[in-house]
Formats: structure tokens, sequence, C-alpha cells
């Protein structure tokens, strides 16, 4: 009798290399200051991360690469969140709920009207902006869930535009489906090998 093997927890993928990006810089503060610098996304700041990120996402596509795991890289080193929290339960929130808490309690319509125009901007040029709201995030300590922001920004140019509309859905709290909240599990997965962890 032969056993499946069991299917993979969406953004396990995710999870794993943002846990593996934590442990390689911990101690490192010139790494992490590395990090902060190519938040401006420059090529001559970015080549200063390779180290730390292409032994795991080296064989992506280069889009892939400087527009999805290479910023969401710097915001996760610049202000870090827990992958779980203490219970070990695993957020579902998308940027939308990051940005919604944002606003919240503010009577200046700033952080909604950025985030009107983020919905409409491709993801070739939503590094600049996102990076302004992380800023913002990190001084009024509103979470942000990085494993689903990297899965949601490889879907970003889709068609259907389904990031786009979740992410709306959750800043102006429309309940959602059952099916449309759900986590998908992400396009084209790294495929992380069995075995010991690079160092």
């Amino acid at each position: 009798m032969t056993t499946k093997n069991p299917a993979k927890s969406p953004l396990t993928d995710q999870r794993k290399y943002l846990k593996r990006l934590y442990a390689r810089v911990a101690e490192n503060n010139g790494a992490k200051a590395a990090f902060k610098r190519a938040m401006s996304g420059e090529p001559e700041h970015y080549r200063k991360i390779y180290e730390f990120v292409m032994p795991t996402i080296g064989h992506l596509a280069k889009w892939e690469q400087d527009y999805v795991w290479m910023p969401v890289s710097c915001w996760a080193i610049f202000y870090p969140q827990p992958i779980a929290d203490e219970e070990g339960k695993i957020s579902r929130d998308s940027f939308g709920h990051s940005c919604q808490r944002l606003a919240a309690g503010k009577e200046s319509k700033g952080t909604e009207r950025r985030f009107r125009a983020l919905l409409d901007t491709s993801l070739e040029d939503l590094r600049s902006p996102l990076t302004a709201l992380v800023r913002q995030m990190k001084v009024e300590k509103v979470p942000i869930n990085y494993p689903q922001l990297l899965a949601d920004l490889r879907r970003w140019e889709y068609s259907s535009q389904s990031v786009q509309d979740r992410w709306a859905k959750d800043f102006w709290r429309v309940p959602s489906t059952a099916e449309e909240t759900s986590t998908e599990t992400s396009p084209n997965p790294l495929e992380f090998p069995e075995g010991p962890q690079d160092s």
C-alpha cells in the first residue's frame, strides 16, 4: 500500500525563506545596514545583499528577484515580523489589512489616497510606494504578513487582479467568500531541498 505525501501548506516556501534569512543576518549589523540601504532599489545596494538572498532565489526569473523577493527581503530585515504568533498561529492577513490598520483612527485621508493609488500601480513601480508604507508601519508598529506579501506580489500582474481585489476588500472591510479568503499556494514554488540548511 502506498501513502501519499502530505500536500505542502500554502506559503511554506515563503516562510522557510524568511526564517532562513532572519537566521543569516541575526547577528550581522553590517548586513542589516546593507538591507536598509538596498530598500532604495539601486543596483549597487542590491549587490551588497546578494550573498544572503541569491543562494535561494538565484534560479528565479530576474523580474521576480528584483520586484518581489529582493524588496520584501529588505523590508523584512528593516522591520522584522514573527512568522507565527506566540501560539504558533499563522497570520492570513494581507497588506490591505496592514494599510487599514495604518489608516485607522487618523483624520487625514493620506493613507487611503496612497492605498488607492497602490492598487493601480504596476509591479515594476510598486517598490517605492510600498517602501514608504512599510516605513510608516514600522513607526506605528503595524504588523505585516511578509509570507503573504511575497505570494501576493508574485501574482500582482495576473489579469484577474485577484490580489488587488482582495487587498481592497481587506482595506475597506468588505466580507469575502471562503474561497477568496483562503490562501492560495504560490506559483512556481522555490522547492527548498531537504537536508542541512545553508549557513
